[in-house]
């Protein structure tokens, strides 16, 4: 049950970085406009998602990201947590708000590129602005309905949504537990059949991994741990809770009736049958 411990560290590692860099977005918003210095932890966060959005996905986004911890830990205590709109999952959307967003922060910069000062306020301006329309949805329907159009979120599902994808293995009872941990509500079960989630917005977050009771999740290079076990019989050793006996002993033999000697599909019976003709022998 290594496997199980070991992610078991790393949701709550990750739960608290959250709780660490969360409150750096609160700072950021109060007091970024008579600190403009503050605004430079935008760009900051942004370089850090795009980078690690190359190397594996949107693992920053799910466990790095202050705003994402934000809306995860504090604002999802308000959230209705409904099913993000398909709306807000359309590629095209995602990228009209990232070049809207860009175009407009790029054109903000260009007012005054010489002075730091401004430009701080812009990206403290960007920060708020973003975090105020993650608010507004968080309220109306899942904490992380920013994150579907985030704009760095979009790029890191873009260039490496697809590395190191979760991995579903055949144990899998379609139960949703997994889907109910899942900071983006993603539907993990469907995707049983295929044994892979294809969905470029994971957030390699191992939230659905530590929730799933059977053990049946896991990342590319770890080998799956062993389902659980019910509790062992009376002179048994315990067995998987999924696993079982292929072919009982007397299913194997033949057929079982009442009699004794019919115990196992006529075997005993035509060895009583074969004594009755020859009493002679054992």
């Amino acid at each position: 049950m290594k496997k199980v411990v070991s992610q078991t560290a790393t949701v709550t590692r990750r739960r608290l970085w959250q709780g660490v860099l969360a409150p750096v977005v609160v700072l950021t918003i109060a007091l970024g406009w008579k600190y403009p210095v503050l605004g430079f932890l935008v760009p900051l966060a942004m370089l850090t998602g795009m980078i690690g959005g190359l190397l594996r996905g949107r693992w920053v986004c799910g466990n790095l990201c202050p705003r994402g911890g934000f809306l995860e830990q504090w604002v999802s205590r308000l959230s209705p947590r409904r099913t993000i709109p398909p709306l807000l999952q359309s590629m095209s959307l995602r990228w009209g708000v990232f070049a809207a967003l860009m175009t407009f922060m790029g054109w903000r910069l260009a007012a005054n590129p010489t002075d730091w000062t401004h430009w701080g306020l812009v990206f403290w301006s960007m920060c708020a602005l973003t975090t105020g329309v993650g608010l507004v949805g968080a309220m109306l329907f899942h904490p992380r309905s920013w994150c579907a159009i985030c704009p760095v979120g979009t790029f890191q599902s873009a260039v490496g949504g697809s590395r190191q994808p979760l991995q579903i293995a055949a144990a899998c009872r379609s139960c949703g537990k997994c889907e109910q941990s899942c900071p983006m509500a993603l539907p993990i079960s469907q995707h049983r059949a295929a044994g892979v989630l294809a969905e470029r917005d994971c957030l390699k977050c191992s939230e659905c991994v530590v929730a799933c009771p059977v053990n049946a999740l896991s990342w590319p290079g770890a080998s799956p741990a062993m389902p659980a076990l019910q509790p062992a019989r009376k002179g048994h050793p315990p067995r998987p809770a999924e696993a079982t006996c292929a072919l009982s002993p007397p299913m194997a033999i033949g057929h079982t009736s009442h009699g004794a000697g019919k115990t196992v599909g006529g075997i005993t019976a035509g060895v009583q049958e074969k004594r009755a003709k020859n009493p002679s022998q054992p």
